[in-house]
């Protein structure tokens, strides 16, 4: 078990990593409500193709990795 310091201290640096995610989704979205609608279309389809198929791997990997885990006897 987590010492009650050690627990505070964690709870804080995630608490902090939500507020800069967060920060950084409100700026992202700041940033593109400034453009015309037209480009801002543009800039979402092209941020979508570059990283779309990362996140794809990432989930395919991920889902992969809990079949394996739910069926150890399952050949690969």
């Amino acid at each position: 078990m987590i010492a009650p310091a050690k627990e505070n201290e964690v709870s804080r640096l995630r608490d902090l990593q939500v507020r800069a995610e967060y920060a950084l989704l409100r700026t992202i979205v700041a940033v593109v409500r400034a453009f015309p609608l037209e480009t801002a279309t543009s800039l979402s389809a092209r941020a979508w193709r570059v990283l779309a198929p990362s996140i794809a791997k990432m989930r395919l990997i991920r889902a992969l990795d809990n079949v394996a885990m739910a069926f150890p006897d399952m050949p690969e």
